[in-house]
């Protein structure tokens, strides 16, 4: 056969695709690869989750999507911590997995005599760690918690802290708050326009007398909670006043007694004492609860990619039928 005939020859074409396929192959693909191993998540398992979830069987399929993700990841949680033997430093997966192997052999004399570590091993050749719901959720919290702190994290400094309070001011943010002095005057039965005059007239004799304000305060009724009241937030002057008192009292100018203000015990002359604004606290003064959320988030972080590259690893799927475990 000639060149040009080789050149046009459907087989010979053939022939040097696949000589180019398996180069390809061989070469693209290191001859060390293998292929990925397949985790199993059994249908009864997904069955658990939707339930756990309230969402029953009719779930919209973002929300299925995430229970299978769920499913998939505990699963290969679980396959990692047999993996790494974390069950056998945990004395209470070893005392669940021994009794549960004791009352499997029916509790009769020869099992009760048998020791602790053979009954542990006959559990372990059963894969009663597998099918434990208890011991399969203490290894997958345990195993997610090993990554998690899978790369040891310095401690936050003072500029790391400041900043990342700042990224979450809704967090931290201190309420404004005032102090403030309160005469009171008790509703008697309906008549709010008398009370209102009533103290309409003392807050003149107030002023023009510049009484002060514990003075004041005896001038009025006793109030449960008393006449003074320190360090107040809107919302809690809300929940002993009401909010309609909390809004006009926040607004109030400082030294200077307010108009009569109603609440849903009578009506009310303020003096506020002080103010503070609202804003965030010094670092000292929250050091401990920033420390301890800058790592926590740090830590979900590392989790998350940990979890990225054990996706990687493995190949998931779901059981079609009651005879597939996972």
């Amino acid at each position: 056969m000639t060149v040009r005939r080789l050149r046009s020859s459907p087989t010979a074409h053939f022939m040097a695709l696949g000589a180019v396929l398996f180069v390809i192959e061989r070469y693209a693909t290191p001859p060390w690869s293998a292929p990925r191993p397949t985790i199993v998540v059994s249908a009864a398992r997904v069955v658990q989750l939707r339930a756990a979830a309230s969402r029953g069987a009719a779930a919209a399929s973002s929300e299925d999507a995430a229970i299978l993700a769920q499913a998939g990841d505990e699963a290969i949680l679980l396959r990692e911590a047999l993996a790494l033997g974390i069950d056998r430093d945990d004395q209470s997966i070893r005392g669940r997995l021994t009794e549960k192997m004791r009352f499997l052999a029916g509790g009769n004399d020869d099992h009760a005599a048998t020791a602790e570590e053979t009954l542990y091993h006959q559990a372990l050749a059963l894969q009663l760690d597998r099918e434990d719901p208890l011991v399969r959720g203490l290894l997958v919290q345990k195993m997610r918690l090993l990554l998690k702190r899978s790369a040891p994290l310095d401690a936050p400094d003072d500029a790391t802290l400041r900043a990342y309070m700042e990224e979450h001011r809704e967090r931290y943010a201190v309420p404004a708050r005032i102090d403030l002095h309160h005469v009171f005057l008790a509703r008697h039965g309906s008549a709010d326009e008398a009370a209102e005059r009533a103290a309409r007239t003392l807050r003149d004799r107030l002023e023009t007398q510049h009484v002060t304000a514990p003075e004041a305060v005896r001038l009025g009724d006793p109030f449960p909670a008393g006449g003074c009241l320190r360090a107040q937030s809107a919302r809690e002057l809300s929940r002993l006043f009401g909010p309609d008192f909390a809004s006009a009292v926040m607004v109030l100018a400082p030294r200077t007694w307010s108009d009569p203000i109603r609440s849903a015990y009578g009506m009310h002359l303020v003096w506020v004492d002080d103010k503070t604004e609202p804003g965030l606290p010094s670092v000292d003064a929250v050091r401990s609860r920033l420390a301890a959320q800058w790592t926590e988030e740090r830590q979900m972080e590392q989790l998350q990619t940990r979890m990225r590259e054990l996706r990687a690893k493995y190949i998931v799927r779901v059981a079609t039928g009651t005879g597939d475990r996972g």
